[in-house]
């Protein structure tokens, strides 16, 4: 019996978190890190469940580490041994960012855009979408992503891989959706919401002409250089999601990938530049709406936007949640 005048303690269950997951969808190893590292590691962090496909195993990438000592684009057997550096590369900087499921899908890199690998029978650019989208899709209805990430429509910068991964991944979207399509792979799935990463224009050049006042190499010293070809236009991006309490994972695990970094290399400095201005601060991102069969566009997915009522910043600083809701 109670004592008289004493209540009993009465326990309140702790709220349940709600939890998400998230898949990135990128062309090569270290593209995770550059483009998405710091949003990756913040979604593992908050308990969010992190799916990374990786489409092909860079063996085509440009070697910055002396001491391998690899010419893959004159020796076919340096191709297949820097796609096992690469892809060790990639585990280990998936595992700092805190995946909690990596796939490599193997494809052989293209090259970049105009080289005579693109048109290799083996390369990335080369496969057939609905093959490609055919994995996707098994790997969508396995793990029910609520958000998907990957580059827009010119693969960012206009590398064949990078604009093949946009291409497989809205391919698979819209057939992981639909239950004729792939029926073997398990019960349709609709992604609730899809995002292109994008170099914000202002911070990119900023960040050009920063390494353009340290004496760096860049495109500003090219006459016929035209601002307006650089990044994503600012007014395009919708969400920016804020990750400096992550920037230093987000640096250690690409620098990981050290078959592709050089202190002296030009992407070496233009990320650690971009992202000491803005960018791997917030990871920039532009939505793109889900079309299901017959339906308008964004009929599934609400406003990205808080409410009117909110403060400016507030509008364009969401968490990682907030991509979702």
């Amino acid at each position: 019996m109670t004592p008289v005048g004493r209540q009993a303690l009465v326990t309140t269950p702790a709220p349940v978190k709600r939890t998400f997951t998230l898949l990135a969808v990128h062309a090569h190893p270290d593209d995770e890190s550059s483009g998405t590292g710091g949003l990756l590691r913040l979604a593992a962090e908050q308990g969010h469940t992190t799916v990374l496909v990786t489409c092909t195993n860079g063996d085509l990438g440009d070697v910055k580490d002396r001491r391998l000592r690899l010419q893959p684009r004159e020796h076919p057997a340096d191709r297949q041994c820097l796609a096992a550096v690469r892809h060790a590369e990639l585990q280990k900087a998936a595992a700092i960012l805190g995946v909690t499921h990596l796939y490599p899908l193997g494809y052989r890199d293209s090259g970049m855009q105009g080289w005579e690998t693109n048109r290799e029978p083996h390369a990335f650019a080369q496969a057939q979408v609905e093959d490609v989208a055919g994995q996707l899709v098994q790997i969508m209805r396995q793990h029910r992503p609520d958000v998907v990430v990957t580059y827009d429509e010119n693969g960012g910068y206009g590398h064949p891989d990078h604009i093949m991964t946009h291409r497989v991944t809205m391919a698979a979207l819209e057939a992981a959706a639909d239950a004729t399509r792939f029926p073997e792979s398990g019960a349709p799935w609709q992604v609730r919401k899809v995002y292109y990463t994008a170099w914000a224009r202002s911070d990119a050049l900023r960040a050009l002409k920063m390494m353009h006042l340290l004496r760096r190499k860049t495109c500003l010293r090219n006459p016929d250089f035209d601002p307006q070809s650089i990044g994503c236009p600012d007014e395009l991006i919708t969400t920016r999601v804020p990750v400096r309490p992550v920037l230093r994972t987000k640096w250690q695990a690409l620098f990981t990938h050290r078959s592709q970094m050089h202190q002296f290399d030009f992407f070496w400095w233009f990320v650690r530049l971009r992202t000491m201005v803005v960018s791997v601060r917030i990871v920039s991102l532009r939505v793109q709406p889900v079309t299901p069969p017959r339906a308008r566009i964004g009929r599934l997915c609400r406003t990205l936007n808080p409410p009117p009522s909110c403060p400016p910043a507030q509008k364009r600083c969401l968490s990682v949640t907030n991509m979702v809701c």
